[in-house]
């Protein structure tokens, strides 16, 4: 938590005429209102001021990171580079996994110890990035027998550490990545996804059967408690023990006895378990029940209710909104990294707004968030490039 805050301080004193030149200055109007709407469920709440400035340091760290880096110079290679860390990071889990697994016979949460106490939460997420580059990069340059096996590697890797999240998101992420890949007709685009679509479903009930001999039929069960919670034909308990999910029923329906708290939650801050002094927080009166992480959405409500949430969201899609403002977008530097990287967007963006806060608490999660505003700083970078490069009228790189 405090490493990226360090980073922003070293930085802005290292460039001093940085907020006489800063961009962009809408992104502030968002992050102010939110700090705002913060402050007063603090009062309402009766939220202590240094709790609730422990919870703006987690959730405004990396959008105000995003703000730095659109304001720094990037160099030309710096995405390639960070592309070569990030996989060479992911497949060093490899020989880990194998090794805990077959030679120490551990699995589960504890598969991958490099990545932390979160190893498994982690590798699953990079896992999800990572099969949307690797695919984005396939669709480029064509399919190579390395692309195949970067892709299914991380299904090796969720059934040795039973990531579920694997399992139910990268098949999704996959679909989107291919529906953004700027096909030449209509007709060859759905007929891609049609094949992907089989393709998928057969290797799915071969990899489903090997999981049900490591797992058991456990995500089966999973699915469907999830499935007929939604479609409303189980009872409280049983809509309480689906999954994920069941946390945010549960804090919905506690948040719903009163109407000031479903408006701006019970504080900032409840929703974490320490609660920032090692005393147990609101959440943890909520889910004494269950072991689950509350996702994103659970989180978010309980700390600041629907408003504060909607105003988060509003801050993720002004820094959308701040690439896609950049003129002449659709007009990358015809480099291979950037057109990977643009067609692997928008699954990421999927990912990190509606997919990953359904299942974690990814906006705090620094796996998550990182790999998401740096490549989103990325995207703006180029395309603020190729916009002054078209208006001074030099040729493009």
């Amino acid at each position: 938590m405090v490493v990226i805050p360090l980073i922003i301080i070293i930085e802005v004193m290292r460039r001093r005429n940085l907020f006489k030149t800063l961009t962009p200055g809408k992104l502030f109007f968002p992050i102010s209102i939110f700090i705002i709407f913060t402050l007063i469920s603090a009062i309402i709440n009766d939220t202590s001021w240094v709790e609730t400035a422990g919870y703006l340091a987690v959730y405004l760290r990396y959008p105000l990171f995003f703000l730095l880096l659109v304001n720094i110079d990037f160099e030309e290679k710096l995405l390639q580079k960070f592309i070569t860390i990030f996989f060479l990071l992911l497949f060093l889990q490899i020989p880990e996994v194998l090794y805990r697994y077959f030679a120490l016979g551990i699995k589960g949460d504890d598969i991958s110890w490099s990545l932390g106490s979160w190893g498994t939460t982690n590798l699953g997420i990079y896992s999800i990035y990572a099969v949307c580059i690797i695919l984005a990069s396939a669709l480029h340059n064509r399919f190579t027998i390395g692309h195949i096996i970067g892709i299914l590697i991380p299904f090796l890797f969720a059934l040795f550490g039973e990531i579920k999240a694997i399992v139910i998101w990268v098949p999704i992420s996959v679909l989107i990545t291919i529906y953004f890949y700027p096909f030449q007709t209509k007709i060859k685009k759905y007929s891609v996804v049609i094949m992907a679509i089989l393709t998928g479903a057969i290797f799915f009930k071969f990899f489903y059967t090997n999981w049900q001999h490591f797992h058991g039929r456990q995500l089966d069960s999973i699915i469907r408690t999830t499935y007929l919670t939604l479609e409303g034909e189980v009872g409280e308990e049983r809509k309480y023990s689906a999954y994920r999910l069941g946390i945010l029923f549960r804090v919905i329906d506690e948040l719903k006895k009163s109407n000031t708290a479903i408006l701006f939650g019970e504080g900032p801050g409840s929703s974490l378990a320490g609660n920032f002094f090692k005393k147990p927080s609101r959440i943890m009166e909520i889910i004494s029940e269950t072991k689950d992480t509350p996702n994103q959405i659970a989180s978010a409500l309980l700390d600041v209710g629907i408003i504060g949430l909607a105003l988060y969201y509003i801050i993720l899609i002004a820094v959308i909104m701040t690439i896609l403002r950049v003129k002449d977008m659709s007009n990358f530097p015809e480099t291979k990294s950037f057109r990977i990287l643009k067609t692997a967007y928008p699954a990421i963006i999927f990912y990190y707004l509606i997919i990953g806060p359904l299942y974690h608490p990814v906006w705090r999660f620094d796996a998550a968030s990182y790999i998401f505003y740096f490549l989103s700083a990325e995207l703006y970078h180029a395309s603020r490039i190729n916009n002054l490069q078209n208006t001074s009228g030099k040729k493009k790189i």
